[in-house]
């Protein structure tokens, strides 16, 4: 299983970072697998439930290298453009949860 962190909103406005648990193909790297679905964004049946991405639709994976001791992202330059400052934190702070939560401990490195 991986663990991706995208956004919730209740009826009321609030948000938080939502959970969300899918299963691992065999063979997959979790960190990698976890860090494409969170650049895919949430799914039908998340959408519906209220949850979404700060992290801007046209971004890209280029690449997720992950080595012993450290793991490293590299993102397309979209990642960083669209919205405010809210936003890019909220992007971020996607990155860093879902990381943090998927790659046993490693420092990850955008």
């Amino acid at each position: 299983m991986v663990i991706i962190y995208f956004i919730n909103v209740d009826n009321k406005g609030n948000t938080w970072f939502a959970k969300s648990i899918r299963p691992l193909p065999k063979g997959q790297s979790k960190i990698s697998y976890a860090i494409k679905g969170l650049i895919e964004g949430p799914k039908k049946g998340e959408k519906a439930n209220g949850v979404y991405s700060e992290i801007p639709s046209n971004t890209r994976v280029l690449k997720v290298k992950e080595t012993k001791d450290k793991v490293i992202v590299d993102l397309s330059s979209e990642f960083q453009y669209g919205g405010g400052a809210d936003s890019l934190y909220s992007r971020i702070k996607q990155l860093i949860k879902t990381s943090l939560a998927n790659s046993k401990n490693k420092p990850v490195y955008l």
